[in-house]
């Protein structure tokens, strides 16, 4: 039997092989990365490397990058271990084959020694040294049956049967075998995804053709019409020409006649009449023979070109391109150029989302069939999240999940069954308590860049404002009733479009300004308010600000301050009192098709309810002359209030716009003590961000929420702040 401290050994050389050349370390130097490496090796790496300037170095193992201190390979750190394992096998080299002549050889380590044991599994003698790394390596503890020369004594030694060396054996067999059984489980396994892998491919060289079939297809049809157009063009020249020709035909025709019959007349004249007559013709025969002559030819007064030719031109450009309408790629991603990118923390309750990167071997973006990317997503205890695998562009998938827990939880990535680069990640989620901070404020207002003042001016929000974000594509929504404008945003401030509310082609459109909107998915409902009689729309309308519908227009005098979407797609519409106009407060709401439903309970004479949100089943209200918020259950019967005027946790002064956070938390607008609290929805505060301190924001007048929990906090002079 092979000598089973062999292993043990090559186990030996192995930790002290360099990677690089291959050869017993000489100088070994450890990277912070671990990794290992002989000093010529690692500093001729460096010195081929592409960053020597900046003293800095890719492990050539894991890529990982190292400072380089002063440039010099050599002030890397020595590994004090890796020398002591060195002069561990230095000595054991040494060991004189000479002093072990005369003595008989191990079976294990095939050296001349003394023998002291015996061993099953060697079959054979084993010296003392062998016996000692029987007893301390756990392999060999565990797996071999060593049996001491001293005691094998008549008195000592355990006779056993037939069956019972056969039942040994036998046990010994069935573990062997298990271990068979699993490794062709794993072939097995292996051949399933082998086949899973070619039908894949088999899939995708079906779709590659069905795409060629479709782009020649294409391509054919373009030419087709292209055939079509061209043949009624040249139809159509031909046809105008034939016109032409034609009349130009007709007019020569009539020309010769005329010629023709006044030759006759000339000729009838000169043979038959008499000398008198012809004498006293001659005037008229002079001047119609003047006449005659002096007359233009027919063609050159024709408007038809007498050179053009008729001639197809072929496009080069595009004969050419058809010659390389497409190629055919493979795609191999490399799992160890792919990675996970973009991590980032994500209060409890919200969507998180990731970015995974995948590279082909050459460190280039490339496609990945979706199909082979593995995400799996687990809690503490193992449960899996249920998670969305989009693909952004080229080389970029963008994981999307809720973090429903305040936990820890760990991402791995597999590309066809392989790890990418640094899968496993850990993704920490925070707390609801965690304190908000400051993000970015964006929307430039009248104190910045005053020398700009007309570029200035178009990007201001003025008037009454209100912010929305868009449940669907996250798009960051304010209203400036001013300017009768609506202005997009992404969700880190970045202008995208801004279109107008009121569409000039609607009678007196000149006094009707928005009021309210709400995101409904990818729709816009937005009230409009007639300045004079008071009457107020309200419409429909797309992403890009283009009229759906009218849903509804009132029969009397309303303001509608704010709207809200619920869970049922029912229209909550909140209105202020209006003194001036008799408008009285109430609030109301509407099915899909404007039907009302119910007015609400419990708004009293005096009472002015601003801002309306919908979450998790009830409706909360902002009454702004008394600072309190009510609270009513999703068909609008009162449930109870919370709130009063003051400086202190959980009360207001001039209480404005609120949102739902999460599904039992909601933030509200603390407008002149200008912060935004974070209250549970019985009232009880849980905590604020800004305030009078902070000289952050002044003036928190409306309020959003993006579904990864940031905030955007849109001020009264139109400031938008992001926290999160």
């Amino acid at each position: 039997m092979a000598s089973a401290l062999k292993p043990f050994a090559d186990d030996l050389e192995d930790q002290l092989t360099c990677s690089i050349c291959q050869e017993i370390f000489t100088d070994p130097k450890t990277l912070s990365c671990l990794h290992s490496f002989c000093l010529k090796c690692i500093a001729d790496w460096y010195v081929k490397s592409e960053s020597p300037v900046l003293k800095r170095v890719n492990c050539p193992i894991c890529r990982v990058r190292i400072d380089v201190p002063d440039g010099d390979a050599s002030k890397l750190r020595s590994s004090f271990h890796l020398k002591s394992l060195l002069q561990l096998l230095e000595a054991a080299r040494a060991k004189s084959d000479q002093e072990q002549a005369g003595l008989p050889l191990c079976i294990s380590c095939e050296e001349h020694s003394k023998l002291v044991a015996f061993c099953l599994q060697c079959d054979g003698l084993i010296c003392g040294v062998c016996l000692d790394s029987h007893k301390t390596i756990k392999q060999l503890r565990q797996e071999h049956h060593v049996h001491l020369v001293a005691n094998f004594k008549k008195e000592n030694v355990d006779v056993i049967s037939i069956e019972e060396a056969a039942e040994v054996t036998k046990q010994a067999a069935k573990r062997d075998m298990e271990k068979l059984n699993q490794l062709e489980e794993n072939y097995k396994e292996e051949l399933v995804q082998s086949k899973t892998n070619m039908a894949r491919i088999e899939n995708d060289v079906h779709l590659a053709k069905l795409k060629v079939g479709d782009v020649v297809e294409s391509i054919i049809e373009t030419a087709r019409e292209h055939e079509t157009a061209m043949n009624e063009k040249l139809n159509g020249i031909l046809s105008d020409r034939q016109k032409a020709s034609q009349d130009e035909q007709k007019d020569i025709e009539a020309g010769i006649n005329e010629l023709a019959e006044f030759l006759l007349r000339c000729e009838t004249l000169l043979d038959k009449s008499a000398a008198s007559e012809i004498a006293v013709s001659k005037d008229d025969l002079e001047l119609s023979f003047h006449s005659y002559l002096e007359r233009p030819s027919i063609l050159p007064s024709k408007p038809i070109q007498r050179n053009v030719t008729v001639r197809f031109v072929t496009n080069q450009e595009v004969t050419q391109s058809l010659q390389n309408v497409g190629r055919v790629v493979e795609i191999v991603s490399d799992p160890m150029h792919s990675s996970i990118a973009s991590m980032k923390e994500v209060r409890c309750g919200f969507v998180n989302d990731f970015v995974i990167i995948t590279r082909n071997s050459r460190d280039e973006l490339c496609h990945t069939d979706k199909g082979s990317i593995d995400v799996r997503i687990k809690d503490p205890e193992g449960n899996e999240v249920e998670r969305r695998l989009t693909e952004q562009s080229t080389g970029k998938y963008r994981v999307s999940y809720r973090a429903e827990k305040t936990v820890k939880y760990e991402v791995q990535v597999n590309i066809s069954g392989q790890p990418i680069r640094n899968s496993p990640q850990n993704i920490n989620t925070l707390d609801m308590n965690t304190e908000f901070v400051h993000v970015k404020t964006f929307v430039r207002v009248e104190e910045e860049e005053k020398e700009e003042e007309e570029e200035e001016e178009s990007s201001l929000l003025k008037g009454f404002k209100k912010i929305s974000v868009n449940g669907v594509n996250q798009e960051i929504a304010v209203l400036d009733q001013t300017n009768r404008c609506i202005k997009i945003f992404d969700v880190v401030g970045n202008s995208l479009r801004s279109f107008n509310c009121v569409s000039p082609e609607m009678e007196e459109s000149k006094h009707l300004f928005p009021t309210a909107f709400v995101w409904n998915e990818n729709k816009i409902v937005i009230s409009l308010y007639h300045q004079q009689n008071g009457i107020c729309v309200i419409q429909e309308l797309d992403l890009n600000g283009t009229l759906l519908n009218t849903i509804h227009t009132s029969d009397e005098p309303i303001f509608p301050f704010s709207l809200c979407i619920t869970e049922e797609q029912n229209l909550a519409v909140c209105c202020p009192r209006d003194d001036e106009h008799h408008i009285k407060a109430w609030i109301k709401l509407f099915n899909k098709q404007y039907e009302l439903i119910r007015e609400f309970d419990g708004i009293e004479e005096d009472d002015n309810p601003v801002f309306i949100t919908y979450n998790n089943g009830k409706h909360f209200v902002s009454f702004v002359n008394k600072n309190l918020i009510r609270v009513f259950d999703k068909n609008g019967a009162f449930l109870y209030e919370f709130g009063q005027k003051g400086e202190l946790d959980g009360q207001f002064d001039t209480v404005a716009g609120l949102t739902g956070y999460g599904p039992d938390m909601i933030l509200a607008c603390d407008c002149v003590n200008h912060r935004v609290q974070l209250l549970a929805t019985r009232g009880e505060f849980i905590t604020s961000f800004s305030g009078y301190d902070s000289g952050v924001m002044e003036g928190p007048w409306d309020i959003a929420v993006g579904a990864d929990g940031k905030v955007f906090v849109l001020q009264y002079d139109g400031k938008v702040h992001i926290w999160r």
